[in-house]
């Protein structure tokens, strides 16, 4: 092999199920780069050409969005809803950033909606009224019209609504990785 096209590939490596942290060497011969598990089988020392590095630090950054994902959803339960606009994805991912920015002004949004709404319910206000004020709120929060909540959906707290926007967004980061 030409070694002015090659160099050494350092990095710390998954060797099956145990975590390798330390740095080796490994020539790219003996190395098996998979991207269904998400890990990297060496059988020795591997030179990587600047073709393989990237493929196997594409490799680990899609293992380390898959992690991020997974620690960020735990626990998280995320309403899934239809949508009309067919986005790429990552045209997702741009929009779920602009979402995570906002999500305080979304939540506060919502719940002065939901509280015009529940007056209107109580008969505080009459119909007039509710429809002034809903307008109001859409013309002091126009993030509502942006990222509307779905009928009927009971808005958390700002931390929890912000977990749900995190888990999306690193889902949507993660499946965008896999089509790159």
């Amino acid at each position: 092999m030409n070694q002015k096209n090659q160099w050494l590939f350092e990095a710390p490596f998954v060797l099956g199920s145990d975590r390798h942290t330390d740095h080796e060497y490994y020539r790219e011969s003996e190395c098996e780069a998979t991207e269904g598990p998400f890990t990297l089988r060496m059988r020795g020392k591997i030179d990587f050409t600047k073709e393989g590095k990237k493929a196997a630090e594409k490799i680990i950054y899609r293992k380390e969005l898959k992690d991020e994902y997974l620690r960020n959803c735990s626990g998280v339960n995320v309403l899934k809803t239809l949508s009309r606009e067919s986005l790429s994805p990552l045209e997702k991912v741009k929009k779920l950033e602009r979402k995570l920015q906002i999500i305080s002004r979304l939540v506060q949004g919502q719940k002065l909606r939901q509280q015009v709404i529940n007056k209107y319910y109580m008969g505080k206000i009459n119909k007039n009224q509710l429809i002034k004020s809903l307008q109001g709120i859409s013309h002091a929060f126009p993030e509502l019209t942006e990222f509307p909540f779905p009928p009927g959906y009971a808005v958390g707290s700002e931390a929890r609504e912000r977990a749900i926007v995190q888990c999306e967004l690193s889902e949507a980061r993660w499946k965008w990785s896999l089509t790159v």
